[in-house]
């Protein structure tokens, strides 16, 4: 995977995830952009939820494109080091409570693509995610998006990334908005 972008989706593969319009944006898009079929890859981690078979489809995906992998569950330093390998980090999904793989990925300066379901808007706001819908064409357009962005770009973003979980989501904000709570409370 040496010299292209890697797209990761990593957590519960589920149809509310958007695993699978994501799937076909991305096949949509690499038969159309020979470019970015040659210098992009997307990288498929996580458990399955449902009884659909991803590995089959990603396989097939693979076939047509040379740029699709399903590489299972990654917890620890493997998920460590499969966000840290990655460019992006993708969450188009239809419904979210608080996406802990957002946190994760802004923790180690990775920039987001996700969906405003994703319940974080203070990404959109600092620079730190791309939006995008949960069709294949709101999909593919974030894609160019990102595909689009330079290294300086990917580096602002995360940058921007790693400064939304200082500010709202490290230990010691979020110790400080609940003593808040607490106070007012008392």
């Amino acid at each position: 995977m040496d010299g292209r972008k890697i797209y990761l989706f990593l957590g519960r593969i589920h149809e509310k995830k958007g695993w699978r319009e994501l799937l076909e944006a991305w096949e949509a898009l690499s038969a159309a952009d020979e470019n970015f079929s040659r210098y992009s890859c997307l990288i498929y981690a996580g458990w399955l939820d449902g009884s659909y078979d991803l590995e089959d489809l990603v396989g097939k995906a693979f076939l047509k494109s040379q740029n699709v992998y399903y590489v299972g569950p990654q917890f620890g330093l493997a998920k460590y080091m499969t966000i840290h390998a990655a460019d992006f980090v993708l969450l188009p999904s239809k419904s979210e409570g608080l996406p802990m793989v957002i946190l994760e990925a802004w923790a180690a300066s990775k920039p987001v693509i996700m969906t405003p379901e994703c319940n974080l808007p203070v990404g959109f706001a600092a620079g730190a995610a791309i939006q995008t819908g949960d069709s294949v064409d709101e999909i593919m357009a974030a894609l160019l998006t990102a595909d689009g962005l330079s290294p300086d770009d990917l580096k602002t973003m995360g940058e921007a990334a790693r400064a939304v979980v200082g500010e709202y989501f490290s230990e010691e904000a979020v110790a400080q908005k609940m003593t808040k709570l607490y106070k007012s409370v008392t």
